[in-house]
This record gives C-alpha cells, structure tokens and sequence, in this order.
C-alpha cells in the first residue's frame, strides 16, 4: 500500500478521523467532568452571558478579541450558563484539531505523518489543560491547523476560493487571539521561498492577506492600537533569554524537544545525502521548522518592548511542531516498518508519565459550610475583589447570571468585594458581628487580613486552605 496515495472513495481517511474525534472528545469530556471554574474562567463565563454590545464595548478597552466571546455567547445561550457547558465548547474545539490534523493533511501528506501528529496532539499535557478551559486557545488551535493547511494548498494546489478562505481564517484566527497574527506574518515569510518558481500560489497568497488585514483594520486602529501593552506598565515581564528556554520546554516537554532534535537532525542528513530531492520538498522541510520556531522567536523579539511571551499565547506554535515531527520521520526512511518502528518509539516517549491536567482552584463545595452557619449577624468578605463571579457562581447562581445586578444581590445579602484592609475597616465600621467569613483568592495575603480581624477581637474558629480558594470563618470573641 502506497501511503501517499489518495482515494477519494477509499473510507479509510473518513474512518481514523471519526476515531480520532470521537477518542478525543470520550477523552476530553472524562477531563472535563466535574472540574471547576478557575483563574480567567468565570471573568469569560460572566462576560460572554452578556448582550453582544456588552462585550464589544468591554474589548474596546482591552487586550483581547471578541470572536471567542461571541462564539461562546451563542454557545451558552444554546446550552446554558454553566461552568460544563463552557468547558464543553473547548473540548470539542481541541477534539475537532485533533481530528483536523489528521483529515487535511491526509491528501498531500499521506497517511502516517499527519496521524502521529494528530496522536502527539492528543496527548500533549498543555494542550490537554486548554481544552478544558474556557478561553480562546483551543479555537486558536482549530484556526492554526486550517491556516496552515490552506497555505499549503495555496502554494501546491492555489485555487481562487483559497484567497477568500485563507483570508478569513487568518482574520479570524487574530481576532481569537491577538498573538496569533505571528502565524500569517510567518506565513508571509515562507511564501517568500516560492517567489519564483509559483507567482500565481504568492500572488493567490498577498490577495488573500490583503483581504484580511483591509477587514482586521478598522478594529486595529479602533481598540488594538490602544491596548498594546508597554514594557514596565504590563502585567507580563519582559522575558529573559533564559525565560525563552523554559517557554520552549513547556510548550514541547523536555523529551520530545530532545526527539525532535534527533529527528531533525536525521532527515536533515537524509536530505543532504540526496542530492537530486526535488526542491518543492527542500521548501516544505524548511516551512514546518519556520512555523514552528520564527513565530517564538518574533514574539521573545517583540516582548522586549510589547510584552506578550506567555506560553498559552504561544500554544498555536505546537500545530506545526506535530506536524514537523510526523514529517521528519516520514522522510527518514522509505520503508514502511522502519517508519512504523520509529512513530511507536516517538508516542510512548510522547505518552511517557503523562499527567492529566488539575485546575488550580476549586470552588466546588468550598462554600457549602458558610451557607450552613451565616447568620442575620454575619458578614462575608471576598478578597481579591474580581473573585466574586466564582463566588456568586457557586454560592448564589441565579446572582451570577443577573449580570446587572450581581454586586448589588450579594451586597444585600451582606457579601462583599473588597480590594483592601482599609475597605473590610470601613465596612466594618465599629459594629460587631458574630462572625466573620473571609473568602481569599488572590489579592491580599491572608495573614494580613486575619491578623488584622484578630486585632479587633476575632479568632479563627475553621478554616480550610487545602486548595484556592481559602476560606477562614473568625468569630468574635465577647
């Protein structure tokens, strides 16, 4: 059997991605069961409830696109307002890349390099984290595998809806993420190579660009332009060289780094042996390394003065890493075995103590005790500030979905947001509660707080700091 060969009435294709989709999403929803909302969750759950004009007037002013928000705005209203149905929507985006790895890249790759790709996808460890969470990465991923797909269709194959198709996609890949427009600025750079020998598939390519940087302007100078972050005023630090070795490992792990450096180094010695390969092949080999290290090397450069090396944002980088991966050994060796030998070693080295991801916080029952023992004379207090949408979440659902008014609900019911120990004095004033429940996350250090509530009479009578958040009743001692 010729694997490079293609039937278009051979089933085999449709069959392996309807087992990758549907092994991945078996996966991913026994990942996602039960988990809850944690970090930037519950800020999208909330926001992305909310009228269209709600969101777009809150992106104006902020550092992140409105098509994942919109999507999941559809999402939920379809599906419910719930922490599951939001993950869900993620697990299937990461599902469905899976499979997209392997069905696109079948018909001009054959069939062993896109498959390890797709199983390398499958079970990397960070990838596995972001299809259980509710943000844009997992979208991200889907964007990534398709823009590049159609960059090697409009390069081999150039079509005139490829110009529309590409276009879109890469617009659309931006406005889920704007650290992503470092695939098309690569891309733009790999066309280069081609600048001879196919002007139609570069001219097919700038057309389609054209298109989508004349439809991403308006919003650029609109919102984006505005929110560029500046080194020393963002959140994000400006990376060291050394950061920039630990964002490849984590992105990569240790052992499939050092793999892919030996399988590198391998089809490279093949490619130079061979001396008559065709150069369409010499390009392609050097097209999946370009996608794969230019756009983490742009975005260290980049981040020297725009802060924006963080490895989800950079997670996109992983597609092409598979898929160089899968290619490398398929140019390794013509024989069959050999190959097969070699994609067994690479995934149970890939599989090696593979962890399931854990959310760092865990809100699910950490609250139920503080229901059981609140009082007419109890006060709640919930540091850092922005946790009280996990908190109204899991406390007082129908709160949370009452986005006008989730502050207000809470506040009458003597729950309150504070950013400060001057902000709990002030609320306190010189009256004396019971009881007093402190709800940490983030924020303030809860030594701080408690010690500050003990010098006005309180003590600790539970806590529980297992796992964010913490939570400390202190009653008042007469």
């Amino acid at each position: 059997m010729n694997l490079k060969s293609y039937d278009k009435k051979s089933m085999l294709p449709i069959f392996i991605t309807g087992i990758i989709l549907l092994a991945n999403l078996a996966f991913k929803l026994f990942i996602i069961h039960g988990k809850s909302l944690y970090g930037d969750e519950p800020f999208t759950l909330y926001f992305s409830q909310q009228p269209f004009l709600n969101i777009i007037d809150r992106l104006v002013n902020d550092s992140n696109p409105f098509l994942h928000p919109f999507l999941l705005h559809t999402w939920i209203k379809i599906f419910g307002v719930t922490a599951f149905s939001g993950k869900l929507l993620s697990a299937i985006l990461s599902s469905l890349t899976a499979a997209l790895l392997f069905k696109l890249f079948y018909k001009r790759f054959g069939l062993l390099m896109p498959l390890i790709a797709s199983v390398l996808f499958t079970l990397s460890e960070i990838n596995l984290f972001y299809a259980q969470e509710i943000r844009a990465f997992a979208l991200v991923g889907v964007l990534t595998t398709v823009s590049i797909y159609l960059f090697f269709e409009i390069i081999y194959s150039p079509k005139k809806k490829h110009i529309i198709l590409l276009g879109v996609v890469n617009l659309s890949l931006v406005m889920s993420h704007y650290a992503a427009f470092l695939l098309p600025v690569v891309e733009s750079i790999g066309i280069l190579f081609f600048i001879r020998s196919h002007k139609k598939s570069v001219l097919y390519f700038i057309y389609s660009q054209s298109i989508a940087l004349l439809l991403f302007a308006p919003w650029f100078i609109y919102s984006v332009m505005n929110n560029i972050p500046q080194a020393g005023k963002s959140w994000i630090p400006v990376p060291k060289l050394i950061n920039l070795k630990y964002l490849i490992l984590k992105l990569t792990t240790s052992r499939l780094l050092i793999t892919y450096i030996v399988l590198l180094i391998a089809s490279s010695s093949v490619l130079f042996i061979k001396r008559t390969t065709e150069t369409s092949f010499r390009k392609t080999y050097l097209l999946f390394i370009l996608f794969f290290w230019v756009p983490i090397l742009l975005n260290y450069a980049i981040s020297q003065s725009a802060p924006i090396m963080l490895s989800r944002y950079l997670l996109f980088t992983t597609i092409p890493f598979y898929l160089s991966i899968g290619y490398f050994i398929s140019q390794i060796a013509k024989i069959q075995h050999i190959r097969l030998t070699i994609s067994i070693i690479v995934i149970l080295i890939a599989s090696y103590k593979i962890k399931l991801p854990k959310t760092p916080d865990n809100w699910i029952g950490k609250l139920d005790r503080i229901k059981k023992e609140r009082s007419d004379n109890s006060i709640v207090f919930i540091n850092a500030w922005w946790q009280y949408r996990p908190f109204a979440y899991y406390y007082d659902y129908q709160s949370f979905i009452d986005f006008n008014n989730t502050l207000h609900i809470l506040k009458n019911q003597n729950i309150h947001a504070v950013s400060s120990i001057t902000q709990i004095e002030k609320i306190l004033e010189n009256k004396k509660y019971d009881k007093i429940f402190l709800v940490k996350n983030q924020g303030i250090k809860s030594d701080e707080i408690v010690a500050h509530l003990k010098n006005k009479g309180y003590q600790v009578s539970w806590k529980n700091t297992t796992k964010t958040p913490f939570v400390f009743a202190l009653e008042y001692k007469h």
